[in-house]
């Protein structure tokens, strides 16, 4: 499994689970009840770090009102986030990152916006051109193959202010 940061055509800014192991019986259009499934658990830390998030910032509830599970694909899960505040989206990114263990990606077309975000907030991260060995799971090719282009970054070394 992999996390990324992209916009879509068409989308706002949307954090993904990549190359999930496949789920038995999988249908996209139910939800998923599978608790032991990678699907399960990047949806909960998603949703989780967006309350928690809320919490730290004192919101009654969660840090995005509006962001929403747009995309549950064979082996992809990915909330859109309806917002322009990239800094949030970071803030929120590196909490999932952190939840699931693993390191956070970032499409190209963005990176700078996030970049900026990371100097706004005082985190520092170095990157490097991300790169994917290992089982491919459906339709990861796609994404192997913008990742084999150096489309993504991986962020490294993230260092926030406590």
């Amino acid at each position: 499994m992999l996390l990324f940061l992209e916009q879509p055509v068409g989308k706002n800014v949307s954090i993904f689970a990549r190359n999930l192991v496949p789920e038995a019986n999988f249908a996209p259009h139910q939800p998923s009840y599978d608790f032991d499934s990678e699907r399960y658990k990047a949806n909960t830390a998603i949703r989780e770090a967006n309350e928690t998030l809320g919490e730290q910032l004192g919101k009654q509830s969660k840090a995005f009102g509006m962001m929403f599970n747009q995309f549950n694909w064979e082996s992809t899960t990915g909330w859109e986030y309806w917002s322009e505040d990239f800094q949030l989206m970071l803030r929120h990114a590196l909490l999932v990152s952190e939840a699931m263990n693993l390191p956070l990606n970032v499409h190209a077309s963005v990176m700078d916006k996030f970049i900026v975000a990371a100097i706004a907030l005082g985190i520092s991260f170095d990157f490097e051109l991300a790169k994917f060995e290992g089982a491919i799971y459906a339709e990861f090719e796609y994404t192997k193959r913008d990742i084999d282009g150096g489309s993504y970054f991986t962020l490294k070394d993230i260092r926030v202010p406590d």
